[in-house]
């Protein structure tokens, strides 16, 4: 729902607002910053934290090498796994945006040239 309106006692003046509420359902997404996955709270939907072993183990062995990311250096240990973050394209289920947009404008005469950009 929007609403525009220009103000006759003030020439130049435009205000305009939307109100908006979307609900999207079989929404397909996935972490805009994987950097940020453990900090930013939008994102635990896709971290699993403090995995069992065995949960850890097996997404270990069910992704090739070049798609898990161990950034310790030390070798694999599904005991010491703090976190898992899936990075990949996921179906959330349902989102939802609510909000409104408010615009004003107010036009004024500059008065003529002069000079300076000619």
């Amino acid at each position: 729902m929007g609403a525009d309106y220009s103000f006759p006692a003030l020439s130049g003046l435009e205000v305009s607002t939307t109100f908006f509420h979307i609900k999207y359902t079989n929404r397909i997404s996935s972490i805009d910053n994987a950097y940020t996955a453990l900090t930013d709270p939008l994102n635990a939907y896709f971290v699993t934290s403090s995995p069992s072993p065995s949960l850890a183990q097996s997404v270990y062995d069910g992704y090739p090498p070049s798609l898990v990311f161990n950034a310790t250096g030390a070798p694999f240990d599904p005991g010491n796994i703090g976190a898992i973050v899936d990075d990949r394209m996921v179906n959330v289920a349902s989102q939802t945006a609510r909000g409104a947009d408010l615009n004003a404008n107010y036009k004024i005469d500059a008065g003529s040239s002069s000079g300076l950009f000619s």
